[in-house]
């Protein structure tokens, strides 16, 4: 058997609604819309998009065109390096819709998870 080295991985979160979901990913977690496939017909909504800042890279598919019939909501964990509790605070101040408060793990992490438009889990953490 091939012993490929893995790179990274990059979750895909099925949505609603692509457009409504690049904005909220825009807004909230500072990630641009590097690839965005507007669907097969003229007049049909945004099927993919492929987000990124930095090293991070986010797809979001359209739920109901998601092979196997995969709907949210999903999980996703993206570890940052600095300023859990000021991210957490300005989360908050901004709106989101807390899943689990900020608090610190047993393994060292201080961590928080909000939930996207679709109830997908964005699960930040922080480990020291």
């Amino acid at each position: 058997m091939a012993d490929p080295e893995l790179l990274r991985t990059v979750p895909v979160y099925p949505c609603t609604d692509v457009d409504r979901s690049i904005e909220w990913y825009r807004d909230v977690l500072g990630l641009e819309a590097v690839h965005v496939n507007p669907g097969p017909e003229v007049d049909h909504p945004t099927n993919y998009a492929v987000l990124v800042r930095g090293d991070v890279s986010l797809h979001l598919v359209r739920d109901v065109e998601q092979d196997f019939g995969k709907t949210g909501p999903c999980e996703a964990m993206f570890e940052v390096t600095s300023g859990i509790d000021d991210l957490f605070a300005a989360l908050v101040e901004g709106g989101a819709r807390v899943m689990r408060p900020i608090q610190g793990r047993p393994w060292g992490a201080r961590d928080f998870t909000i939930l996207d438009p679709d109830g997908n889990a964005v699960w930040l953490s922080e480990t020291k």
